[in-house]
């Protein structure tokens, strides 16, 4: 009994909370119809497997739903879920799809062909394979290769739709080549203003009509679209607030979303290095290493924009990159939690002084005002 009970969660989709209805993302998932693959990836909290879920209930697409984990890095344990979650699609079919058993992995590749082969017959057309939380999978996995073999083979009228917080990963460069892929980023996740009122209508129970403009006004900014963020705020009735120094202060219940989903699974030097940028409005990758000390901290600033990971990048290059408002807030409220108060007071000069040299002057004595060092600020 226990060991189904894992499989129940990893096989089926979420539960839909009461959520508006992403219409102008629903057109453009059909309009994706005729792609065989659809790779949506945003930073968490973006309302991926809801779109996805929604979007699939809405026009009533059967649906294979398969919650990827760390344990698919294995392959027998992938395809042995993967042949669960078939017979739970497909319960009429007798015969289960095969194994993965220690004969075949000489020849996996053929193996992994003939499985997406059985598994896209019995799925029938047209339907839907949903592949959630793909980046819990490592770069170097050897079951990307494997996956890139079953998605080669989609039949027409078929299409797999895969859910993560990275865009795909090298193996599938050919299927970008190709324009077989099509892919939706943070930028189109982002709810709209309209959409702001839509989601304030939907948790106060009021039309739209009847809302006052000024809600949306003040929201939009805060959240930049960032749709888990709105709904926290309006949850708890919560926004930022200021502090003794004038400054913005986290909302606790965003902070605690952020530490958990976010911050927590970065790697250690790339929480450093956002702890250590906190206070710069905005900076180049130059700017970043002096900051922090770090050679490598232009490479994980790209990285992160690449992964669209809460940064927008600006201008022309030398590009200049800012963090979310809502993001860079946490941050700086990590930082005054985390550090002393001479070492927080000496990571805001460091940061001032450097924004100066690097022509940042009004940004530079904003900084130097709220650290109450006025002869610096002169």
């Amino acid at each position: 009994m226990s060991r189904s009970l894992p499989s129940l969660a990893k096989l089926s989709p979420p539960r839909l909370p009461k959520i508006i209805e992403r219409v102008r993302l629903y057109k453009d998932l059909d309009r994706a119809r005729e792609k065989p693959i659809v790779w949506i990836t945003a930073p968490p909290g973006m309302g991926k497997t809801t779109l996805a879920a929604s979007y699939l209930k809405a026009r009533k697409l059967k649906t294979l739903w398969y919650q990827v984990d760390e344990g698919d890095a294995d392959p027998a344990t992938f395809f042995h879920y993967l042949r669960l979650a078939c017979q739970k699609f497909s319960p009429r079919h007798k015969t289960p799809l095969p194994h993965l058993t220690p004969e075949y992995l000489p020849g996996i590749s053929i193996f992994t062909c003939r499985f997406f082969e059985q598994l896209y017959q019995r799925m029938k057309t047209p339907a839907i394979l949903v592949l959630d939380n793909y980046h819990l999978l490592k770069q170097a996995d050897l079951i990307h290769d494997l996956i890139k073999v079953g998605l080669d083979i989609i039949p027409e009228g078929n299409q797999v739709l895969v859910l993560s917080r990275q865009p795909p990963p090298p193996p599938f460069a050919r299927f970008l080549a190709t324009q077989i892929i099509h892919i939706i980023q943070e930028d189109t996740l982002r709810l709209t203003t309209q959409e702001i009122n839509g989601l304030i209508a939907l948790k106060q129970g009021k039309t739209e009509k009847g809302l006052p403009r000024k809600m949306a006004q003040d929201l939009y900014p805060q959240t930049r679209g960032w749709i888990t963020g709105a709904i926290l705020m309006l949850e708890h009735g919560t926004s930022p607030a200021s502090t003794p120094d004038g400054t913005a202060a986290m909302p606790e219940v965003i902070f605690n979303y952020l530490a958990q989903e976010v911050m927590k699974i970065l790697p250690l030097e790339t929480q450093e290095v956002l702890l250590q940028t906190a206070f710069a409005p905005s900076f180049t990758t130059s700017l970043s290493e002096a900051l922090t000390h770090n050679p490598g901290a232009p490479s994980i600033i790209e990285d992160l924009f690449r992964r669209r990971y809460f940064i927008e990048q600006r201008g022309e290059p030398p590009f200049t990159y800012q963090f979310h408002p809502l993001f860079q807030l946490f941050l700086q409220s990590l930082a005054r939690t985390n550090l002393t108060s001479h070492a927080l007071h000496e990571l805001q000069q460091r940061t001032a002084r450097l924004l100066g040299q690097h022509d940042k002057t009004e940004e530079a004595i904003t900084l130097f005002l709220q650290t109450k060092s006025w002869g610096e600020a002169e």
